[in-house]
């Protein structure tokens, strides 16, 4: 994929540069007309008429004076780190319920720090290894060292789960092979556009005019480390459209998003 798109910016003239850091921006009345960019040869300037914020965070916009929020109404989801097992058999007990228990009694036992019993895993193909999600922090994605206190407290509670999943028929050689480079954020910083899909275009598939992309997950809210998912599924048709309104900045005409 990584190939494909460094083909479709050749051939579309685009001029790419890896390996920079947005450090501000600059406004004149409702718009945004540069951005101070850092590499290893120091601080460069670049003008233009329009920019795209893919930080992720929202900080182009928030640099630049756009509207944003940090959350939803009063609530920021949890982050997971990821944690890829290997040295599991391939008849190995994969249920559910087998390492739910696993890790009731290895709490019941003392281990720490295991915050969630209940998570997602999966069987990776070709290498067998099996890819986890059980592991859940609370932090601020705007302040480094929040994100760097939850991903050494991710770490240590990867080493907990291991203990854990010993105890499971198969798993007793398993291995961490991997943990996720950084904590998997799921809300930030939003920037405030002029329309936000809703609960209601979700359940109910809803259409748009200016439909640019689909949606497919269902809306999950992971409201605090160890506590059920919340799932609101979509609408019997699969997807729902999202709009380009959805990507346009309702103060900055020419600030858009990349991702939703």
């Amino acid at each position: 994929m990584k190939y494909t798109l460094d083909q479709l910016c050749k051939r579309a003239g685009v001029q790419v540069t890896l390996h920079t850091m947005l450090l501000a921006a600059t406004r004149n009345g409702d718009r945004i007309t540069a951005v101070t960019l850092h590499d290893h040869s120091g601080q460069h300037e670049v003008s233009a008429k329009a920019f795209v914020d893919a930080s992720g965070e929202g900080d182009l916009a928030f640099f630049g004076g756009a509207s944003v929020r940090y959350g939803n109404h009063g609530t920021v989801q949890t982050g997971t780190l990821s944690m890829r097992l290997g040295g599991i058999t391939a008849d190995a007990d994969l249920s559910p319920a087998s390492w739910t228990a696993a890790i009731r009694k290895a709490k019941q036992r003392g281990v720490a720090p295991l915050v969630s019993e209940e998570g997602l895993f999966v069987r990776v193909p070709i290498t067998n290894d099996v890819a986890t999600y059980f592991i859940d922090e609370k932090y601020d994605a705007r302040d480094a060292q929040s994100m760097t206190d939850a991903e050494i407290g991710g770490r240590e509670q990867a080493r907990a789960y291991l203990q854990a999943i010993r105890t499971v028929p198969g798993c007793e050689r398993a291995h961490i092979l991997a943990t996720g480079p950084e904590m998997g954020t799921r809300e930030s910083r939003h920037v405030n556009a002029l329309y936000q899909v809703t609960t209601q275009d979700i359940e109910t598939g809803a259409h748009f005019a200016d439909v640019v992309c689909l949606g497919a997950w269902p809306m999950e809210y992971h409201a605090e480390p160890g506590q059920p998912t919340l799932w609101k599924m979509v609408h019997e048709n699969g997807t729902y459209d999202i709009p380009l309104r959805t990507l346009c900045s309702k103060d900055t005409p020419n600030l858009f998003v990349g991702d939703v």
